[in-house]
């Protein structure tokens, strides 16, 4: 039997699309990419379930962002925000989304509290601090919660914000896990948020032996090296003077200089470590700053500091180390040899040379 065209225009015409179909795909999708008059339409479509896979809709549109749409889905008796532990609400706070946590918290079957406060813990991670503060307005949340992860986590990505944020609340404890907070934010150079700890009497930066200042100084960070020392529990020559030590052998030439303008501080402990190291990694700058010191003595441990510099080719440190305090006729056979191989000196100032004469002035051969 033939079909002519407008019985086949008429069968067209009579065509429902489905709107659920695909366990209602539309207005997930539309959810999702935030189409608000789609999702109005869609709405008031028979046979549409916005809380299709576990109020999916909802859940996509707040990690999204999509207020507008987040607010058209909750007026649907049949949408739930408090699916899947609350997905809506700590994906909005993860991202930073003001307005959908707001409109989120609103809803009464809403708990921002579950899974251990995960999204102040989130929103605190990513430096959301306007998250955190609408979060805080609410009392079920604990920003304390887990060991005050929040503030941990705050810290540990230099989000001062959010970290000053947190610290108003009396139930955060910046000194939790041995004052981890201040020995952190000190270790990684975080001057606004070691300033801000500093300021709640709970912070102790002499914890762990001095671990504030010690890290603060290996690591090169002279503000808070500056801002640690002017607080009188910090004590720079602790572990036997942990810091001059390995901030000498680091090269942080403006930290060294810091320390030895404190009395407290000695360069020459643990047999002029100091020094010995800073020429071994040919921190030239820092062995002129240490020599100008009375307590040091470059040639301890049967010249270290010279035979290094010179078994590593640092020309400069070599020259620098000319004091009048080593005595070139008691260095090892083997620093002579590879002076003479590096080209710091001729042969025959070897041989002919005058005692206590050695010259390593001569231009360095590469």
């Amino acid at each position: 039997m033939e079909t002519n065209d407008s019985t086949i225009l008429q069968y067209q015409n009579n065509i429902t699309p489905d709107l659920s179909a695909g366990q209602n795909y539309a207005i997930r999708l539309a959810a999702r990419n935030g189409h608000t008059e789609i999702v109005r339409y869609l709405l008031a479509k028979a046979g549409v379930d916005p809380s299709a896979l576990q109020n999916e809709a909802i859940q996509l549109s707040s990690s999204r962002g999509h207020a507008d749409v987040v607010k058209l889905l909750l007026k649907n008796s049949r949408v739930d925000p408090s699916e899947r532990g609350n997905y809506a609400i700590r994906s909005a706070s993860m991202k930073g989304y003001v307005e959908v946590v707001q409109i989120l918290l609103d809803d009464d079957r809403v708990d921002p509290s579950v899974l251990s406060n995960k999204a102040i813990l989130l929103a605190s991670r990513y430096g959301h601090a306007e998250v955190v503060k609408i979060l805080l307005t609410d009392s079920r949340v604990d920003p304390s919660a887990d060991n005050n992860e929040a503030m941990l986590w705050a810290v540990e990505n230099d989000h001062s914000g959010v970290l000053k944020v947190l610290l108003g609340d009396s139930r955060v404890d910046p000194s939790e896990q041995n004052n981890y907070a201040i020995r952190r934010a000190s270790e990684l150079g975080y001057v606004e948020s070691v300033k801000m700890l500093l300021q709640d009497s709970r912070v102790d930066p002499s914890c762990r032996s001095n671990n504030a200042i010690k890290h603060a100084s290996e690591n090169g960070h002279v503000e808070i090296v500056k801002i640690l020392l002017n607080d009188p529990r910090v004590d720079p020559s602790a572990c036997t003077n942990y810091v001059i030590r390995h901030a000498s052998e680091n090269g942080h030439v403006k930290v060294v200089k810091i320390l030895l303008q404190d009395s407290r501080v000695d360069p020459s402990v643990r047999d002029n470590y100091a020094i010995r190291h800073a020429s071994k990694y040919g921190h030239a700058d820092i062995v002129k700053i240490l020599l100008e010191d009375s307590r040091i003595d470059p040639t301890d441990r049967d010249d270290y500091a010279l035979r290094w510099a010179s078994e590593n080719d640092y020309v400069e440190v070599v020259k620098i180390l000319q004091d009048a305090r080593i005595d070139p006729n008691a260095i090892e056979r083997k620093t002579i040899h590879l002076a003479f191989n590096y080209g710091y000196i001729d042969a025959d100032k070897i041989h002919d040379r005058p005692k206590n004469s050695l010259d390593f002035s001569a231009t360095h051969q590469a």
